[in-house]
């Protein structure tokens, strides 16, 4: 109303002009009481209450004279900004609401101050009427903030007219106003986009607000994701960063590598590198240190780290936060996380019976060998093969051990056991193991002795996936797998191979009154169990005591010297199986020892009638380069070795079976040479004193259905 005050200022001398016409035409009781133009101004601002503004030229009526008296409440002087100039009065200098007039009229409640039905019915209906006078100055247009052109008042033009809207309504300057829809109102922005870096409307509408915190930038539909708010400038500015584990423009922010590039995230952390002490964790969740996760009293398993892990009690969970993996959670050795499993409920017996190793490096450093596994525990690598390397260490007993089994349901399951040709054993299952304790898909390899030794009267089941390769560089137990003293070993064939392959001598060697039992499925010349291209050969089982040793589904291809070697006085049945391609012979049988039993072949059974062996002993694509079957004992032990209904491949590549027909090839002196099917020492017509032979039933040699 500033502006319109001052216009009516301006035209002061009309008003005087018109006096005495407003003194001709009063009424209403009392002397007519003309006002000066000053009394006009003190008595209330006419224009801005919508008093009238005319060019009194005596063509227009003055001001209504019979709005009321003094003595009506409504009538008194307008204080409130909209009708009194608060500097002037009438000419008595009396500017109350009792005030005499120009006369020195005291008559009393005989005011002529202009009521407020006389503000109502004129000043404020000229301004409704959208009139006013001066171009760029504010009026009121249907209740809005407008602005006045040429005489009217208007609306005002988005955004052309902000710096009027501002000059007219506002200082001019930051908090000033706007045109939005036409209207004047508060503000300095429409867009973020005039915030340079800040949010319009954060707190105030029309009006750019500073950031605090990234959420209010990463909201906005203008910065959006992948902005942050620079604290320092309180700017939303983007979230890509350079320097890696370092603070952010926001200090609350860090900048860490992520699948989209380096960006700044909330938090004090990228990696466990910017965490110590107590909280040595990141939590990669909320990119913030915490202290690692409790193993729990009811907890089935602990975790090592053989990299980043942490040999301190507090420690095995293997994870912070509750879900994120972390290193620095877990153990470090196998050995330090056997010795602090956990207590179980109210203290009673550890529930642990699993101890998970990652694939982050290999088991060695700080490790006791041999580690002892506990009865019911597994010990595993998690996600992948973990290679566990064991060197001549050991407690002097068992010096060059990397895993003693010696309890029921102890397990070793995806490991890669390496004794960098100084290790002994990388296995040794010994009294107390069962047919409980496992070997699963575990690679035992570059020991001295056998890779994997049964011994005593221990037992180990030996499960799909394990093998037992490249052992055996000392003179003592050069093989894969020994099972000796009373032990057993069971070899049960699965999706993945077992495979007792490469060995200095021995794939398999049984002595003793060491058994095995083997279960697996030949597919040509590999399959489910293998021993093949050993140094010598693919199994060998020499007893000195017959305990029964069953072999299904074996095959051993390759070797320098027999694909199997069988010692009289040995008990061993043979089903299914392939021995093909060995450098000697399919299958060997020689005596053991000296004794009454050294050349008895009565307990070894390659087929019965009964019971047809199935097993393949010759082939004319993949031939033995001696005999497919040997029968090198004693020349006058009176023995007939039992291999009746197997497989044969003839000359032609056709095959024989021997539970139906067929002629088998001898040569001339009866000898194992030549890619023979059958040979041995004293084979002869008939079985003597002196003599030998071999029975392949429905197969004839020259005639017989047993080969002499």
């Amino acid at each position: 109303m500033h502006v319109l005050r001052s216009f009516r200022r301006s035209i002061t001398p009309l008003v005087l002009a018109g006096a005495a016409l407003a003194a001709a035409t009063s009424c209403g009781g009392g002397p007519s009481t003309t006002r000066s133009a000053s009394e006009d101004d003190g008595g209330g601002d006419a224009t801005a209450d919508g008093a009238s503004v005319s060019p009194f030229d005596g063509s227009v009526a003055p001001p209504d004279s019979t709005a009321g008296d003094a003595n009506d409440s409504s009538s008194s002087a307008d204080t409130s900004g909209q009708g009194v100039d608060s500097q002037s009065g009438d000419a008595g200098g009396d500017d109350s609401a009792t005030a005499s007039d120009a006369g020195g009229d005291g008559e009393s409640g005989a005011s002529d101050a202009n009521t407020a039905s006389d503000v109502e019915s004129g000043s404020d209906a000229e301004v409704e009427a959208g009139l006013c006078r001066v171009d760029g100055t504010a009026c009121s247009l249907d209740g809005g903030s407008g602005l006045c052109a040429s005489g009217a008042c208007g609306a005002c033009s988005d955004p052309s007219s902000d710096s009027v809207c501002s000059g007219a309504y506002g200082d001019g300057g930051a908090s000033g106003y706007i045109c939005n829809a036409g209207v004047c109102v508060p503000g300095n922005c429409r867009t973020d986009g005039d915030c340079s870096g800040g949010i319009c409307g954060l707190v105030t509408a029309q009006f750019c607000g500073g950031c605090m915190a990234d959420s209010q930038c990463q909201s906005d539909a203008t910065y959006g994701p992948s902005t942050i708010c620079d604290t320092a400038s309180m700017k939303c500015v983007t979230s890509a960063c350079t320097a890696v584990a370092t603070a952010c423009s926001n200090a609350a922010d860090i900048c860490c590598h992520g699948a989209s590039g380096d960006t700044c995230v909330p938090g004090n952390c990228c990696s466990d590198t910017q965490c110590s002490g107590s909280k040595p964790a990141c939590d990669t969740n909320t990119n913030t240190c915490a202290a690692c996760d409790a193993v729990g009293a009811g907890a089935t398993f602990v975790e090592v780290d053989p990299v980043n892990g942490k040999d301190v009690v507090g420690n095995g969970s293997g994870t912070v936060g509750g879900t994120v993996q972390d290193g620095s959670c877990a153990y470090k050795t196998i050995t330090f996380a056997l010795g602090h499993l956990p207590a179980g409920p109210d203290g009673g017996v550890s529930t642990v019976d699993d101890v998970r190793v990652w694939p982050t490096g290999p088991v060695a450093a700080g490790e006791d060998f041999p580690i002892t596994v506990p009865a019911n525990m597994t010990i595993e690598g998690l996600g992948g093969p973990v290679t566990v390397n064991e060197a001549a260490t050991g407690d002097g007993t068992f010096t060059g051990v990397a895993f003693t089994l010696a309890a029921a349901g102890s397990t070793l399951s995806n490991l890669i056991i390496d004794g960098a040709t100084t290790g002994v054993h990388g296995v040794r299952a010994t009294t107390g193991s069962t047919l409980t304790t496992n070997l699963v898909n575990v690679e035992v390899r570059n020991f001295t002795a056998a890779g994997i030794r049964v011994e005593l009267s221990g037992k180990l089941t030996i499960n799909s996936g394990t093998s037992a390769h490249n052992n055996g560089t000392a003179v003592t137990e050069p093989c894969g797998l020994r099972v000796t003293g009373q032990a057993q070993a069971v070899i049960t064939g699965g999706a993945l191979p077992i495979q007792f392959n490469q060995n200095t001598q021995n794939g398999i060697l049984v002595d003793g009154a060491g058994s095995v039992t083997i279960t697996g499925t030949p597919s040509g010349t590999t399959g489910s169990v293998v021993a093949n291209d050993n140094m010598v050969d693919g199994i060998e089982i020499h007893q000195t005591v017959a305990v029964a040793n069953t072999i299904t589904g074996l095959v051993a291809v390759g070797n320098a010297e027999d694909g199997a070697r069988f010692y009289g006085a040995s008990s061993i049945q043979v089903r299914g199986s392939v021995f093909l391609g060995n450098t000697n012979n399919g299958v060997n049988i020689l005596p053991e020892g000296a004794g009454a039993n050294e050349n008895s072949v009565a307990a070894i059974d390659l087929g019965t009638a009964a019971s047809a062996g199935g097993n393949e002993f010759q082939s004319a694509t993949s031939p033995n380069a001696f005999a497919g079957i040997c029968l090198n004992i004693g020349t006058g032990a009176m023995q007939t070795l039992q291999a009746q209904g197997n497989i044969w491949e003839a000359g032609d590549g056709g095959v024989l079976n021997c539970g139906t027909a067929g002629t088998l090839t001898e040569n001339a002196g009866k000898g194992c040479s030549a890619g023979v099917d059958i040979g041995g020492s004293g084979l002869s017509a008939t079985v003597t004193a002196t003599s030998n032979g071999i029975d392949v039933a429905a197969c004839a040699c020259a005639g017989n259905t047993t080969c002499k």
